[in-house]
């Protein structure tokens, strides 16, 4: 089941790239003789809708129908990540990159367990935050919670 996990992987990734989408995250589950699969799609930049998302999935049964991968016995949810979803580190902050997000801490960061602002700056291990009055250098690994901060 591991090796034909992989290939799911790598066939629901293509699935999904093939809509201009990303799979943010990937769950397989056997279910009482089943298989349960939770993805979560997006476009690099955000804002992919519930059509795309029906058409990834409607995609993803039609290769599992054809292949036989899990046998016939499966079901799958195609989902966006939502609006308060908590962001989970590097690859995730940089797809909000320039946009306003809400940081929590378990120490102290400039004496605040607490910061928002602008995502200047990502790399895989630090991220400059444009607050108020200062540009702060973070290390993600300090970073307890994520959300992007939505502004209407």
């Amino acid at each position: 089941m591991q090796n034909n996990n992989a290939v799911l992987e790598e066939k629901i990734a293509q699935v999904a790239k093939g809509f201009g989408a990303l799979v943010i995250e990937l769950k397989v589950n056997p279910l009482k003789g089943a298989t349960m699969i939770n993805c979560m799609v997006d476009y690099p930049n955000g804002g992919i809708n519930l059509e795309t998302c029906a058409s990834i999935n409607k995609a993803i049964v039609h290769y599992l129908e054809d292949s036989k991968l899990l046998g016939e016995d499966f079901s799958i949810e195609v989902n966006s990540p939502g609006l308060d979803r908590k962001l989970k580190g590097a690859f995730d902050l940089k797809r909000i990159s320039g946009r306003m997000v809400m940081l929590w801490f378990d120490k102290l960061v400039d004496g605040k367990a607490y910061w928002e602002g602008e995502l200047e700056f990502i790399d895989d291990e630090k991220i400059n935050l444009k607050a108020k009055d200062r540009v702060l250098a973070i290390n993600i690994a300090d970073i307890k919670t994520a959300k992007e901060k939505i502004v209407f």
